[in-house]
């Protein structure tokens, strides 16, 4: 199927772009290579390239290795559907090379990335000595333990090949993503690359969902109650409502131990908040959990009194939701609760000029 491309102006252009089908796998690799965009929007975390065509121990190499903010290592593999092999064959290659990636000391690593790697690690710490010291412990620690990212991208993937994948992503402990990409040729002769998820784990969809969500939130206007600031890790999102103190904020909350499911919450993070009282009263009022019954499932909604010995408010939904339904959420929300605590904080609150909401950098 063709794409097709309408160019605005006085007088609309219509034409089609017609795939052009990867020849090499080098074609493929470089486009790849080129935009690390391609991969990061499926992660859910910024990623950074560290090395293409990678060395692995034994001699075996690998399309491309990157790093991600965590301090996680991320595999890249690229393969031409018509040169796949066996199933068996390319996923038990793709284990082999986790396998030897872990044989890797930090300083062996190090070296065979001639500086590359301490480069990406000062970007990430933001110049920060102790970031970049805890950066390099979490590097060497999920070095050890084999806590290592795999991505399988192909030109297409065969339904088999998508079968067994999806099966790995659901019921294996491992970071996995099998994506395709299909390139398309414009009239001015550029490349239009389009790529295509085919399987991916829980716990990254939901990062990939919270990370739209962060660029969503950092647009003004978007939010239904006006922010002061957005902090976004992979796990969660805080968004910090203007005069309020950042003890009480809403968030996006992944819970791995649910399987991932995402929380749309309201938290209370201080004991010694005056209002503390008042908040979980309100928070946890009948009159409160009647009116979220009318937006969501009651089975959903969940008042956790214990949290940080406070209390959260969560409405939980699925990691594979869609995250303008989580902004949607959000914003229910948001109009139930945010006036009531606004009118109990006001003692605490100073009128002040804020600029519009941006996205703080991770810590």
């Amino acid at each position: 199927m063709h794409i097709v491309r309408i160019q605005r102006g006085t007088s609309p252009q219509v034409s089609l772009l017609q795939e052009q089908r990867y020849g090499k796998e080098k074609d493929l690799e470089r486009d790849l290579a080129a935009a690390p965009l391609l991969l990061q929007q499926v992660m859910g975390t910024p990623i950074h390239l560290l090395a293409t065509n990678f060395r692995l121990p034994g001699d075996e190499r690998v399309a491309g290795l990157y790093l991600d903010s965590d301090g996680r290592l991320l595999l890249c593999e690229v393969r031409l559907a018509r040169s796949l092999g066996s199933t068996r064959e390319v996923l038990g290659q793709l284990l082999d090379h986790v396998s030897a990636l872990s044989q890797y000391r930090l300083e062996d690593l190090s070296t065979a990335l001639s500086g590359k790697l301490e480069e990406v690690l000062r970007q990430l710490s933001h110049g920060e000595v102790e970031r970049y010291a805890q950066m390099c412990q979490q590097l060497s620690e999920n070095l050890r333990a084999g806590r290592v990212g795999l991505v399988l991208v192909l030109d297409r993937a065969p339904a088999h090949l998508q079968r067994i994948c999806r099966y790995l992503c659901q019921n294996v402990k491992i970071q996995f993503v099998l994506l395709t990409l299909k390139r398309y040729r414009a009239s001015d002769d550029s490349d239009i690359v389009v790529p295509t998820l085919v399987a991916q784990a829980q716990q990254q969809q939901a990062q990939a969902n919270l990370l739209e969500l962060a660029v969503q939130f950092a647009q003004p206007g978007h939010s239904a109650v006006p922010l002061d600031t957005i902090k976004h890790r992979p796990n969660w999102l805080a968004l910090y409502p203007r005069t309020w103190p950042q003890s009480v904020h809403f968030e996006f909350l992944i819970h791995p131990e649910k399987d991932c499911r995402i929380g749309v919450e309201l938290h209370l993070e201080d004991r010694e908040l005056p209002q503390l009282r008042e908040l979980v009263r309100f928070l946890g009022s009948s009159d409160l959990q009647d009116a979220l019954k009318v937006h969501f499932d009651s089975a959903r909604i969940v008042w956790d009194q214990n949290y940080q010995g406070c209390g959260r408010l969560a409405v939980m939904f699925d990691a594979a939701s869609e995250p303008d339904g989580l902004s949607a959420a959000m914003s229910v929300l948001m109009e139930l609760t945010h006036a009531r605590i606004s009118e109990r904080l006001r003692p605490l609150s100073k009128p002040t000029e804020t600029p519009r909401a941006t996205v703080v950098p991770k810590e």
